[in-house]
């Protein structure tokens, strides 16, 4: 009977061990799936971020243009043009409120891109004011405008082919020049984006003073001519010029990343011109679909591809204190 008993105690602890052993081996076995899963979810998470962005999910993001057809518009520092042509063929400005520039002779415009000549045939068929060697550094002299308004208070509206500019934009900005020093580098970029603000500045305070001369001029032989009359008529016309002096704004393109993050466009938009973002969003490529972003000193792409590349777009304009917008409504309120 003691024999018995303990083969029945020796099968109930296999029972148990055996028991504890299928336990075991189950759990290392979901242990096991588990570790392979979280492997192929990282391995699909690598996959997906290495992957090329799918142009259909670019055109999914919330577009932004910078510019409506009310605008008149100075694009500088455009490569083979297809910027400002992509803006027309896209509906969003009227030809005739463009005026698209180049750094580049006409000639060596042609030398550097393939498309150049065509571009800028086609854009001056549609009555878009086309001129060339134009720099952002020096923007006054190289458009070969005048201050001297008494001589001839025409001749920048005759450059131009307007005198209501309210909106400068200059597209993904670069020397050109290739520095290896990251600080060297950054220092040269921040400089001629300072210079593009300074210019822009410059050349909307010229074309407002330009203006004003011109309707003194028109007022004080209206009112001559007219015994009073026509001072009525040239007050309305200079109040109606504010819509276009209070709306001065540049614009800017940026690839996201380093080294344009260094380049702190904000800060030097305040430091150098009392200027503030007014409103900046990506650049959708999809937005504009001929556009074709070059490098500056040939018809290379970047080394990346720019459609898969993030950038953006921001738009400065005055800073106005608080209390100076309060004056200047209550100042509007009086007019």
């Amino acid at each position: 009977m003691g024999r018995k008993g303990n083969k029945v105690k020796l099968s109930g602890k296999l029972s148990i061990a055996l028991l504890k052993q299928q336990s075991l081996e189950k759990s290392t076995k979901l242990q096991k799936e588990k570790e392979l899963k979280q492997i192929q979810l990282k391995k699909d998470s690598i996959k997906n971020k290495n992957k090329p962005k799918n142009p259909e999910l670019i055109k999914e993001k919330q577009s932004y243009i910078p510019f409506n057809e009310n605008d008149y518009v100075l694009f500088v520092g455009e490569g083979d043009f297809s910027f400002s042509l992509s803006a027309i063929q896209s509906g969003y400005l009227k030809p005739e409120r463009i005026i698209a520039t180049s750094f580049d002779s006409f000639e060596e415009g042609k030398l550097k891109y393939k498309n150049f000549e065509n571009n800028v045939s086609e854009l001056k068929a549609k009555g878009v004011k086309v001129i060339h060697e134009v720099d952002v550094t020096n923007l006054i002299k190289s458009l070969k405008l005048t201050s001297n308004f008494k001589k001839n208070k025409f001749k920048n509206k005759e450059i131009l082919g307007t005198d209501k500019l309210n909106l400068i934009m200059f597209n993904f900005p670069h020397t050109g020049k290739g520095i290896k020093d990251i600080n060297r580098n950054i220092a040269i970029h921040q400089k001629l984006i300072v210079d593009y603000y300074k210019n822009c500045f410059e050349l909307f305070h010229l074309l407002k003073m330009n203006r004003n001369y011109n309707i003194s001029q028109s007022t004080t032989h209206s009112s001559i001519a007219n015994s009073g009359y026509g001072i009525i008529d040239n007050l309305n016309k200079k109040n109606s010029s504010k819509n276009v002096e209070n709306i001065d704004r540049i614009a800017l393109s940026l690839f996201d990343g380093e080294p344009y993050n260094s380049w702190q466009i904000k800060r030097l938009a305040k430091e150098s011109i009392g200027y503030k973002v007014e409103r900046s969003g990506s650049l959708n490529w999809n937005d504009f679909p001929n556009y074709e972003h070059r490098r500056t000193n040939s018809m290379m792409d970047t080394t990346k591809a720019s459609a898969e590349r993030d950038a953006k777009i921001y738009v400065f304009d005055k800073f106005i204190k608080l209390d100076d917008k309060k004056k200047k409504v209550d100042s509007d309120d009086e007019d």
